[in-house]
């Protein structure tokens, strides 16, 4: 019975044993299964750290290329010549549909002439509703059309970088669009409030516009993504929409009054006004991408201005003939803004926003004795 008894024990431990062995082995097993998952995941977390730094170094790259050679800025004398070759194109198409005689102006009906007169207060310093002495001969018609123009190219598109982006082109509903909606947000991001006190942000604020108007017209050179592609186009047909618009609408405003087109010709002025505005257009959003910043001064804006001729902000009309005595003309009242003021504000490095500099000076007419 103690024999029985011991081959019992005996089995018995060895079943222990046995599975004591079984346990060691599965455990083992585990353990070997958890460190293999372990450098899974190690060699997992070390692919997420190289393609991160790849993804990195690529966003890098776009963005010193696009810093670099997809965005290297023109140089302020080409801007400076296309931004005159648009005044002339202006002043030559003036020329040649501009009447001949103010007298036409007198006849108008009293709507039209009030029509009129609200347009001109934008760019005229008016006596009592009246055009001042002065604008009496052949060429002031001329003068005054010019002015109505590049008032409103530069008001269109100088002031606002995001003109394009409109909602329907409806005659009354041309202000309330995105683009006034996005312009709001880029003015008011430039100063920030805290409390009581106004931080300045126009760093933040001009490079976000500039950022956000290359996305919205990437450059289509090597490399470029069938997005990009789409999107380009569809920007740049949205710049050519409103151009569009905005030369007919300038076509039925007042200014019409000063408009003489012949039948032989019109379809040729026409043509060439949307030329004009559709440069201005491409021209500005153009100038808009860069980290610089531009600042137009109109009429209003100037408060009652009179004319320095040390002051390089200022040029006087062609028609002005500056004599020996600079005396004479300094101080006069400017009657007429023929040309808005264009200042470039910081460098394309988003820095020095507080200096100004002129790009296109203002054009201004006033009366004075002409020895010509």
């Amino acid at each position: 019975m103690r024999e029985a008894q011991f081959i019992q024990e005996q089995d018995l431990r060895h079943q222990v044993e046995q599975d004591l062995e079984n346990s060691t082995r599965q455990s083992n097993m585990l353990m070997h299964e958890l460190h293999k998952k372990e450098q899974e995941i190690s060699d997992l977390h070390d692919q997420v750290h190289k393609y991160d730094m790849i993804i990195r170094k690529q966003q890098e790259a776009s963005f010193k290329q696009m810093e670099s050679s997809r965005w290297i800025p023109s140089e302020e004398g080409k801007v400076i010549g296309d931004l005159n070759r648009i005044k002339r194109d202006m002043k030559t198409w003036t020329k040649n549909t501009a009447i001949k005689d103010m007298a036409v102006v007198k006849a108008l009906e009293t709507s039209d002439m009030e029509a009129l007169m609200d347009s001109l207060a934008n760019v005229v310093a008016l006596d009592n509703r009246k055009l001042p002495e002065g604008l009496t001969t052949h060429k002031s018609p001329s003068i005054v059309l010019n002015a109505l123009l590049a008032h409103d190219i530069y008001t269109s598109f100088f002031c606002n970088p995001f003109f394009f982006i409109q909602g329907e082109l409806e005659h009354d509903s041309i202000n309330s669009s995105g683009g006034n909606d996005l312009n709001e947000i880029y003015e008011m991001s430039q100063e920030c409030k805290f409390g009581h006190t106004f931080v300045s942000k126009k760093e933040e604020a001009h490079i976000w516009r500039s950022q956000t108007l290359r996305l919205l017209l990437p450059d289509i050179g090597t490399g470029c993504s069938d997005g990009e592609k789409t999107l380009h186009t569809w920007t740049k047909s949205k710049i050519s929409t409103i151009a569009s618009h905005r030369a007919s609408r300038f076509l039925a405003s007042p200014a019409r009054h000063l408009l003489v087109i012949s039948t032989d010709a019109k379809t040729n002025h026409i043509a060439k006004l949307n030329s004009i505005y559709q440069e201005a257009a491409t021209t500005s959003c153009g100038l808009w991408m860069r980290r610089t910043a531009m600042r137009c001064t109109t009429l209003r804006d100037m408060e009652s201005p009179v004319f320095d001729v040390d002051d390089p902000r200022m040029a006087p009309h062609s028609l002005i003939h500056p004599d020996e005595d600079e005396e004479k003309l300094k101080g006069r009242q400017i009657k007429v803004l023929v040309h808005p003021l264009l200042e470039v504000l910081g460098t394309d490095e988003a820095r020095y926003y507080d200096e100004a500099r002129v790009w296109v000076p203002a054009e201004v007419w006033f009366a004075v004795e002409n020895k010509r």
